[in-house]
């Protein structure tokens, strides 16, 4: 478990280097209307089914902004509402709220944002594989689950699901756990296909899961047969 400190939080005033606000004005039906938006990149998902194991292959990592979720319920602050100018929450003693690094950590498929010019999706999401779960897979082994409108309400993205087969002889030694250049800090997870169906309910009871995990497994069940 990751030890969280000095957690803070305020408007984002600086450049940043993975989303962009703006703002669209258009006309529908004759009646003005607009629409804010975030410019953000694509992405990249993977569904890695270890065969030798019978198990998938997912990742689990802490995820900020689920955390900060967490901490505004704390505080009191409806969460759906956006409204409040974004602050670090502080507890009835004046002090800002904590709480373990678990309760930001998500379950998803490894992934990632395409921001490689020149470089296919496939490829990307073969880095991708290697980076964060330590296998060596080649581009051309991957299969395309299928490409899908994501966050259409904020970014309108595409984000691209793909499958890849894998055994314990693609498996590196120490590779894996994500970039520690960029900070990441990614725990691989073991899970066995006999308890996939957990899965649709585990957000509800245990740790958040990624809908691309979701769809991937789902896919899964109803595409891969005779293992």
């Amino acid at each position: 478990m990751s030890v969280i400190e000095n957690f803070e939080v305020s408007p984002l005033l600086q450049k940043s280097n993975f989303v962009r606000p703006f703002r669209i004005t258009f006309q529908k039906n004759g009646v003005n209307r607009y629409w804010d938006g975030v410019k953000s990149h694509d992405g990249v998902s993977i569904l890695i089914f270890n065969k030798d194991r019978r198990s998938f292959v997912f990742v689990k990592q802490f995820r900020p902004v689920v955390y900060y979720t967490c901490l505004r319920k704390l505080e009191g602050e409806d969460a759906t509402s956006v409204s409040a100018e974004p602050h670090t929450p502080i507890g009835a003693d004046g002090k800002p709220i904590s709480l373990p690094s678990s309760a930001g950590e998500t379950l998803e498929l490894c992934a990632g944002i395409v921001d490689k010019a020149g470089v296919s999706l496939e490829e990307i999401a073969a880095d991708e594989v290697f980076e964060e779960c330590g296998y060596r897979v080649e581009p051309s082994r991957l299969t395309k689950i299928t490409s899908m409108a994501s966050s259409v309400g904020l970014s309108g993205t595409s984000g691209t699901l793909f499958y890849v087969e894998v055994t314990d002889s693609d498996l590196v030694p120490s590779a894996g756990g994500g970039n520690e250049e960029e900070g990441e800090s990614i725990e691989v997870v073991y899970w066995p296909i006999e308890r996939s169906s957990e899965l649709l309910s585990m957000t509800e009871t245990k740790i958040p899961v990624s809908a691309q995990l979701l769809l991937g497994v789902l896919w899964f069940q109803q595409n891969v047969k005779n293992l």
